[in-house]
């Protein structure tokens, strides 16, 4: 795995944290985390304190979310990362379904910009793309960067680190 990307710009890595690893979140929903998601991240800080969250997410405003973690003493431990398909998978082994999400996500984007998940899912034919494309992201980050992923329903209860290198949670 390469290191870690910087805030902002997915395709220009910088260095990992240097005792704790990765451990990232992915939302493509509301523009704010709702309360229950935000104690998904204090959990997983809690048991991971040097480690880096980087949450990947073009729909979250980015300062409203990291306010909320700088109020609790989290100030440079989690990032929003805004992200290009291309740039992300171009390299990997599923760079044409990459390009192929990228296709659909511009064609079917709202007037805010916002994808459109029933435009997308009638596009390319299935009903569970919002569980596809996260799988697929997932498994892409882990790939690129190493890690641990957590969903936003997961609360972390016990240090991870012990049990694998790469790993979803």
């Amino acid at each position: 795995p390469s290191a870690c990307p910087r805030d902002m710009e997915p395709s220009a890595p910088q260095p990992p944290p240097a005792v704790g690893g990765n451990i990232f979140f992915v939302w493509e929903d509301a523009p704010l985390l709702p309360p229950g998601h935000l104690l998904a991240v204090r959990s997983a800080l809690h048991h991971h304190p040097t480690s880096r969250i980087w949450i990947f997410s073009n729909s979250l405003q980015s300062e409203a979310t990291l306010a909320t973690f700088r109020a609790h003493g989290f100030d440079d431990t989690v990032r929003v990362v805004r992200y290009d398909l291309l740039a992300l998978s171009g390299s990997s082994p599923s760079a044409d379904l990459g390009q192929l999400l990228h296709d659909v996500i511009l064609r079917t984007r709202d007037a805010q910009g916002r994808w459109n998940l029933t435009e997308a899912a009638a596009a390319l034919k299935t009903r569970q793309l919002r569980t596809q494309f996260s799988d697929w992201l997932r498994v892409l980050l882990l790939w690129r960067y190493g890690g641990l992923y957590l969903d936003f329903d997961v609360l972390v209860m016990a240090n991870l680190e012990r049990h694998s290198k790469n790993m979803f949670g």
